[in-house]
Parts: C-alpha cells; sequence; structure tokens
C-alpha cells in the first residue's frame, strides 16, 4: 500500500487548509448557479474561478514538472479556443473546445483524487477536497451531457423549458444550463424525470453518471473510516 504523504509544517498545513476550502466553496458555487440570472459574466467568471482554483492547486501541490506544464498547456490551449467564445459571447463551441474541457477536467480531479488517497488525517483539508473532488465529477458530466447534445441534438428532453416532448435547444451548447442540473440529479440518483434522456447514448452516460456518484461516495466513506482507523492505530 502507498505510505501516506510526509507531515507538513504548520504554515503549509493553513495554506493547504485555505486551498481546499476555496476548492469545495467553488464547487458548492458551480451547483448554486441556478439560483443566479443565467448571464454570460455569470458563466465565464464562474467557469475561469474554477479552472484557476484547479491549476494553483496542481501548482502547489505536484511534485512533477512535466504534469504541472501539462495541466497549464491544456488549460490554455482551452482558453485559446474558448477566445471567441468569450469575446462574442454566442458562437458554437467546437469540439475541440469539449475535449480540451473534458481533458482538463478528469485531469484534475484524478490528481485531486489521487491526492486524497494520500491524506493521512481526517481533517479540513480531506472534507473540502471531498467536496471539491464530488463537484468537479458534476462538472465533467455536464460538459459530457452538452457534448453529446450539441453532436446528436435531441439527445435529451426537457432542456430548454418544462414542455414534456421539447428536445432542442437549437444547437448552441450555450442553452444547455440544466444539463448541470441533470449531471447532479443523477449522480445523487434523485431522478425528478424533468429532464430525460432519450437517446441510447444518453441513456449510457446517464447510467455512468449515476454510478460514479455512488461509487465515489461509497469509495470516501471507506477512505475516511480507513483513516480515521489508522490514526487511532498510532495513537495508541
Amino acid at each position: 500500500m502507498r505510505p501516506f504523504r510526509r507531515r507538513e509544517s504548520a504554515a503549509d498545513y493553513r495554506f493547504n487548509e485555505t486551498l481546499m476550502a476555496l476548492l469545495g466553496a467553488s464547487a458548492i458555487v458551480q451547483v448554486a448557479l441556478p439560483f443566479f440570472v443565467y448571464s454570460l459574466p455569470v458563466i465565464v467568471g464562474s467557469r475561469l474561478s474554477i479552472a484557476g482554483l484547479l491549476i494553483f492547486a496542481v501548482l502547489r501541490r505536484s511534485r512533477h514538472p512535466w504534469f504541472k506544464g501539462f495541466v497549464v498547456g491544456i488549460a490554455f490551449l482551452d482558453l485559446l479556443v474558448h477566445r471567441s467564445w468569450i469575446l462574442d459571447g454566442g458562437h458554437v463551441m467546437s469540439i475541440s473546445q469539449y475535449v480540451l474541457g473534458l481533458t482538463f477536467l478528469v485531469t484534475t480531479a484524478g490528481f485531486l483524487t489521487r491526492e486524497l488517497w494520500r491524506e493521512s488525517e481526517v481533517g479540513a483539508s480531506m472534507i473540502f477536497m471531498s467536496i471539491g473532488i464530488y463537484g468537479l465529477i458534476g462538472l465533467i458530466w455536464e460538459v459530457a451531457f452538452s457534448f453529446l447534445e450539441y453532436s446528436v441534438s435531441g439527445s435529451f428532453s426537457g432542456l430548454c423549458g418544462s414542455e414534456p416532448g421539447q428536445l432542442s435547444c437549437g444547437g448552441d451548447p450555450d442553452d444547455f444550463p440544466r444539463l448541470r442540473y441533470l449531471a447532479f440529479v443523477t449522480m445523487t440518483t434523485l431522478g425528478y424525470g424533468d429532464v430525460v434522456p432519450v437517446t441510447r447514448a444518453a441513456e449510457g452516460l446517464v447510467t455512468l453518471a449515476s454510478l460514479s456518484g455512488q461509487l465515489f461516495l461509497a469509495i470516501l466513506i471507506g477512505r475516511l473510516v480507513g483513516a480515521s482507523m489508522a490514526r487511532g492505530r498510532t495513537q495508541h
């Protein structure tokens, strides 16, 4: 079994606590976005804030220069591809934007999950990191659902309102705000049924999203219990 991370200095510990708290808070903000007016500044601000925090977390905690360079490079390419969308606020995203966005989110979520597994103590840092990772998983599925809807219009029903059977929003991925809602509702297996998959590919993605949410919680609980038991043994 991989050894735990060595004990940090008091200053490093406080810094990491703050960083993880910000990541957890950013995940909560992502979930709370439906309470805000759906506008371009809100979308851009939320995306830039979470991307900046993820990059900073990787630069701070990773010991591998090549990995830091990879993450920064993917984020930079993603920003370049998004430049016309940010400036014009309405152009359809290309497939490369989805691929870059998914690559960045999956890579950083995987890195933070590895860091979470190496945490030796159950504390605020571990809790906030868990919240942040769970939020990232939701964002990953949102992008995946949007990619599918962009590629095959009408893959999901109920995206543009409450009208039963209403399918496409017109082909613009920025018209898919309810897919974030669908991602988190699916991960928690709540399933209201107002936004539903209507193609086999969409059903497959929704099934995987449901499994990922439940498996993450089950594994996280096991990890927290294991860390607590290990700490108890070392104190006796």
